[in-house]
């Protein structure tokens, strides 16, 4: 398990924001990670989903930053699906 420092943006949100997650949280995690620095404050709550979009395509759920080969730096984007 190692720290991976990603640039991220909620797709609502016109910041981007750097976060740290782990090689091994999953996309679920991430979007929370993400959704915590702006859900509640830039960002309108709903009911939805979150989904991490990387590399322009929607990931699943249940797949690990490393399983989706994300690296240092890279950029993600999280959005409402559903």
């Amino acid at each position: 398990m190692a720290v991976v420092p990603l640039v991220a943006a909620h797709s609502e949100d016109f910041v981007q924001i750097l976060v740290q997650v782990e090689s091994d949280n999953t996309m679920s995690e991430v979007a929370e990670v993400v959704a915590y620095h702006t859900v509640g404050t830039r960002v309108e709550p709903q009911n939805a989903p979150l989904k991490v979009i990387f590399n322009g395509e929607v990931q699943r759920d249940n797949m690990t930053v490393t399983d989706v080969g994300m690296k240092p730096m890279d950029f993600v984007e999280v959005s409402y699906h559903g």
